[in-house]
């Protein structure tokens, strides 16, 4: 008999896996397709970041495994989540490569609509957390989501590929950063 945990883990995770497998499938079509195609680094950088925050909903989700409820709202709360995820996924790399013989460009053109997506999933999941453990007291905690929303929210208004490389890169340093920090608010 599945847990409550196992059952809401099985098609949330499910969902987010899809996200994962539609980031690698790009990047495998922009590697095969390198001969045709200028890669450039802002596509790459934000294909890693969203590896990266695609695994913290999965360690968010363990951080709440006995507090997990199955009702229509939590699985209605995933399909939102993993789904809105998803859209902005397949929005990292083009359908077709030959349509796009500058990834940067391809960037320029759809990183508002994958940061809406990025920071829709991010929101619900952050007033999920705040709903679920009022108030949040590790220092850790709050930390991880300073240094998270602010570069977050400033690249969807950055229009300069050298700035949104470095926000991308504190973005990505902030979840290296997090192999060290003390999160006992998520390993309990």
């Amino acid at each position: 008999m599945l847990s409550a945990f196992e059952f809401y883990l099985s098609f949330y995770g499910l969902l987010l896996g899809l996200s994962v497998a539609e980031v690698a499938s790009g990047f495998r079509n922009a590697i095969d397709a390198r001969q045709k195609i200028r890669i450039g680094w802002l596509t790459p950088i934000l294909a890693i970041f969203v590896f990266f925050d695609i695994t913290s909903f999965w360690i968010y989700v363990w951080g709440i495994r006995d507090d997990v409820i199955v009702n229509w709202g939590t699985m209605f709360g995933a399909l939102v989540i993993a789904l809105t995820y998803y859209i902005a996924a397949g929005l990292i790399f083009p359908r077709d490569e030959g349509d796009w013989p500058d990834l940067n460009k391809h960037y320029w053109r759809n990183k508002r609509f994958i940061l809406a997506g990025i920071i829709t999933a991010n929101f619900i999941i952050g007033t999920a957390t705040q709903a679920i453990h009022p108030p949040v007291q590790d220092w850790s905690y709050w930390v991880g989501w300073a240094s998270y929303w602010p570069p977050l929210l400033v690249l969807g208004f950055s229009r300069s590929g050298r700035f949104d490389l470095v926000l991308l890169f504190i973005l990505i340093a902030g979840y290296l950063a997090n192999i060290f920090l003390p999160t006992s608010w998520i390993l309990t």
